[in-house]
C-alpha cells in the first residue's frame, strides 16, 4: 500500500510542459483552500514519479504552486515508482478530469450559494426568479449559460439531459 509522506518542496520538480492551466481567480481559491483546509490537503496528497531519477509531480502541480505561494516548506506526497512516461501522462490527465455531475437540488439544500462559488462549483450567484404575474403564470426569463465539457460525449449527454428537463438548448 502506498503511504503518504511529507517532503520538502525543494526536493520536488513540477511536471515539465504540464498542460493543466488555472485562472488567477481559481489559483487564489486554491491557495485559500490549502491554507484553511490542511487536513483535506493531507488527505489528497501530491502524486510523484521517480522515473527520471527526480521526484516529479504527476498529479498536483497547481497544488504545489499554491503551497509555494502560501509559504509552505513541506507538502503531503505519495511516490509511485516504476511508471512509464505514458502512465505518468495518464495519471496527470485523469487527476484533472471531473467525472459525474451534481444533483443541484440537493446541493442547494445543503450549501449556501456563496460557499459553492468560493469552492469553485458555481461561477456567480444566480439572479432571483421572476415574480409571478397576476394571472398566476410565471414570467419567462431568458438567461444564457456557458458550459465547458471535456469530451463531445459529455456535452451530448448534458445537452440531452437539459432538453429532457424542458430547457431550450442551443449549441454554438
Amino acid at each position: 500500500m502506498l503511504q503518504a509522506q511529507y517532503r520538502k518542496i525543494s526536493e520536488l520538480d513540477l511536471y515539465p510542459d504540464n498542460p493543466r492551466v488555472i485562472s488567477d481567480k481559481d489559483f487564489e481559491k486554491l491557495c485559500k483552500s490549502i491554507r484553511e483546509n490542511k487536513l483535506y490537503f493531507e488527505a489528497r496528497p501530491i502524486i510523484l514519479s521517480d522515473r527520471t531519477g527526480f521526484l516529479t509531480v504527476i498529479a498536483g502541480n497547481q497544488r504545489l504552486k499554491a503551497a509555494i505561494e502560501i509559504g509552505l516548506e513541506e507538502v503531503p506526497t505519495v511516490l509511485i515508482s516504476g511508471l512509464t512516461k505514458e502512465q505518468e501522462g495518464e495519471i496527470l490527465v485523469r487527476d484533472n478530469v471531473s467525472n459525474g455531475g451534481w444533483d443541484w437540488g440537493l446541493l442547494k439544500e445543503q450549501f449556501d450559494d456563496l460557499e459553492l462559488i468560493e469552492w469553485g462549483v458555481m461561477e456567480e450567484v444566480p439572479e432571483p426568479e421572476g415574480e409571478p404575474q397576476q394571472d398566476g403564470m410565471e414570467e419567462s426569463i431568458s438567461k444564457k449559460m456557458v458550459v465547458e465539457c471535456d469530451t463531445v460525449a459529455e456535452l451530448e449527454k448534458l445537452f440531452q439531459e437539459l432538453q429532457k428537463r424542458g430547457y431550450k438548448v442551443e449549441l454554438k
